[in-house]
């Protein structure tokens, strides 16, 4: 859109249609305004839908890429409500989905779990359900074990030292004693 002093922006061809704007129409400055913050409601969209295509993000982790494209905090939230109503976006879903994958191809303890789901944006609530629905004892046994198996893949390690790689992870001495009890 050209404006009468010859600045210019960008606008959806939807919202043109819907707005039933046409060239040569004299547009107030408040018809203005809410043109161009519908333009830029639907920019983010678009922009939002795009990244979810490529790769499921947290609520926390989209709006802080929808910010580094600079779009206002209103367009921002507007977008993000209709995501979270539409169920394109969902935490509760994002974290379990990111434990599961994480549990079978990266290790951890639940204190590492725990952190790197903050880390990805995630409530401590929903952090802490997801934990205590996947993370059972034997889980953590099983990731602690697996842990173990990497460590003295490349090294051999005392059972003093993989206690201490095993702590520094953070596994439990409950956890660690089990595991290498067995070795």
């Amino acid at each position: 859109m050209t404006l009468s002093n010859g600045s210019f922006f960008f606008i959806q061809d939807s919202i043109i249609q819907n707005e039933q704007i046409f060239n040569n129409d004299e547009i107030t400055y408040n018809k203005l305004s809410e043109i161009y913050e519908k333009s830029e409601i639907k920019d983010a969209e678009i922009s939002a839908l795009r990244l979810l295509s490529f790769s499921s993000h947290s609520e926390s982790k989209l709006r802080i890429k929808l910010v580094k494209k600079e779009f206002s905090k209103k367009s921002i939230d507007r977008v993000i409500e209709k995501l979270i109503d539409y169920g394109y976006l969902n935490d509760t879903d994002y974290a379990k989905n990111w434990l599961i994958l994480r549990i079978k191809n990266r290790p951890e303890s639940k204190t590492h779990f725990f952190y790197g789901l903050l880390k990805q944006g995630i409530h401590r609530d929903i952090a802490d359900k997801i934990l205590k629905e996947y993370i059972t004892y034997k889980v953590e046994i099983d990731c602690a074990e697996r842990v173990v198996k990497k460590l003295i893949r490349y090294k051999d390690l005392s059972l003093n030292e993989l206690k201490k790689k095993l702590y520094s992870k953070g596994f439990k001495l409950n956890i660690i004693n089990e595991v290498l009890k067995q070795k």
